[in-house]
């Protein structure tokens, strides 16, 4: 069963932040116009919409081989 959706297929890491558990990034594995893309994502899962939100986007011409989120301290 589909929840949610993000059309750009990719690495993903959940934010483990306490103050926005509800982030993820997704750092892409296709190159697309000569660019991989980074993006911050918002999973509302009380939002009727299948598609999840984009909040920041960010391009780079060199290949994500993997993601992950840190905290950088936060307590």
């Amino acid at each position: 069963m589909e929840i949610k959706y993000f059309d750009k297929p990719g690495y993903i890491a959940w934010s483990n932040s306490k103050n926005h558990s509800e982030l993820l990034a997704s750092a892409s594995l296709y190159e697309e116009d000569g660019f991989y893309s980074l993006n911050i994502l918002e999973l509302d899962l009380q939002e009727r919409a299948k598609k999840i939100n984009v909040i920041g986007s960010g391009y780079t011409n060199t290949a994500f081989r993997c993601v992950a989120w840190d905290t950088f301290g936060e307590k």
